[in-house]
């Protein structure tokens, strides 16, 4: 009953059990001392069953708001509402200590545990936990099927917010686990959750030159369906213009090979295939052609009544790349206008990453004064872990010759050099 919860937790507070008359005295005069409301001892004394048969009702509730407070709540009625939450935090904890003694992890006992929570706050930050302890002892035999686990992975997507952090934990795992990458990553692009939420919901554009373009090959080995297939090529194209070869980024683009129009397939992987076209018009000629821009307009003007802007999101990398820097601002402000009426948590990083090119596009077109404003503005820990150190590469091309050493170092060592010498 939630009267004796409240009698454990006070007694909890006060540091001793109930006893007798003197111990109701005492903790009337802490009560007191802590809250500045009076409650005598005689209540108390009916409060812990300590009056006798005869004496031992019931407290009012003005009196167990008292009792509440002094245990840190708002009301009697605030610490019956988050009974439940303390309950599960304890069962969090218990089911914590179940998991260590898994070794290696069983995947019908951890999804026993995850069964016993019924609010997503605590069964997703026990998921966190069995991915992190999972990645730390090196259990790739569990991680090969981490995406199986049906109450976690049902169909949901980065509007779950719980499972939007929990796939970005995944991510930065394999990030800071590089030895188990290549088999995680083969063993994922076969199953078709995995392939879902680990490659096509984020994509490790910080580690795409140097590793992460081995898992896209995986993933396209798999790959039958044509958007998957624009996805993977695009993604692939773009690291060989990272790395300046041209020509094996237009061999790989041929193999989109699109016989459905980009219309027809998600606004992202559009987006990233158009960007590849407007960075090789570029690099060939010195300027991207007014057909090319055309085309972009036709799938925007499609994909314009999108309430989530991911075509614009992602069409102003490239224009920024090929130096379009007036239509990247208009694509920025028209991503700006949509977040403004549907701002959602999983678009924080976005936008961040378009404060930082609608400031270099402003810098480039001679707003100075309005692009340090905006400078000042952003916040890097604010971009996606997935692709913070991707992102910050326009950031610190702002002041290239201000750029720290040891910056152009991680840049050289994630295999940039080439992007942050064509911005």
């Amino acid at each position: 009953m939630d009267i004796d919860k409240l009698k454990d937790v006070v007694e909890r507070r006060f540091g001793k059990r109930i006893m007798d008359r003197p111990d109701c005295e005492e903790l009337s005069i802490a009560i007191y001392k802590k809250t500045k409301l009076l409650i005598s001892y005689n209540t108390l004394r009916r409060f812990f069953g300590l009056a006798g048969q005869k004496n031992n009702s019931s407290v009012s509730k003005s009196s167990l708001d008292v009792l509440a407070i002094y245990c840190g709540f708002q009301s009697y009625f605030d610490f019956c509402t988050q009974l439940e939450s303390i309950d599960n935090l304890g069962k969090l904890y218990k089911l914590q200590l179940d998991i260590l003694q898994q070794n290696p992890l069983q995947l019908d006992s951890v999804e026993k545990c995850l069964h016993q929570l019924e609010t997503n706050e605590h069964l997703y930050s026990l998921m966190n936990y069995i991915t992190v302890v999972a990645f730390n002892r090196g259990d790739i035999a569990f991680l090969k099927q981490v995406f199986s686990i049906q109450r976690i992975f049902n169909g949901d997507d980065y509007l779950h917010s719980q499972l939007y952090f929990l796939i970005q934990t995944i991510g930065v795992q394999v990030q800071n686990h590089p030895e188990f990458s290549s088999e995680l990553w083969k063993s994922w692009a076969e199953d078709s959750k995995a392939r879902f939420y680990y490659f096509e919901l984020f994509v490790d554009m910080s580690r795409l030159v140097q590793s992460h373009y081995i898992g896209i090959q995986f993933y396209l080995n798999h790959s039958s369906q044509q958007q998957d297939i624009v996805f993977a090529n695009a993604l692939l194209t773009w690291r060989f213009l990272m790395i300046g070869q041209i020509e094996a980024a237009k061999k790989q683009m041929s193999n989109c090979d699109l016989t459905i129009p980009l219309t027809a397939i998600h606004p992202i992987p559009a987006a990233r295939f158009l960007n590849c076209k407007l960075v090789i018009e570029f690099l060939e000629n010195g300027h991207v052609s007014s057909t090319l821009l055309e085309e972009i307009t036709t799938v925007f003007n499609h994909f314009k009544t999108n309430i989530h802007p991911f075509f614009e999101h992602f069409i102003c990398e490239g224009l920024v790349v090929s130096s379009c820097y007036d239509l990247a601002l208009h694509y920025i402000n028209e991503a700006n206008s949509k977040t403004q009426l549907y701002q959602s948590y999983y678009l924080n990083g976005s936008n961040e990453r378009l404060k930082i090119l609608e400031a270099y596009c402003l810098t480039k077109i001679g707003e100075i004064e309005k692009a340090k404003q905006l400078k000042d503005k952003i916040q890097l820990e604010q971009l996606d872990s997935f692709c913070k150190e991707y992102d910050s590469i326009f950031y610190y091309a702002l002041e290239p010759k201000n750029c720290p050493k040891e910056t152009i170092r991680q840049i050289e060592n994630l295999g940039y050099s080439r992007l942050f010498t064509l911005i």
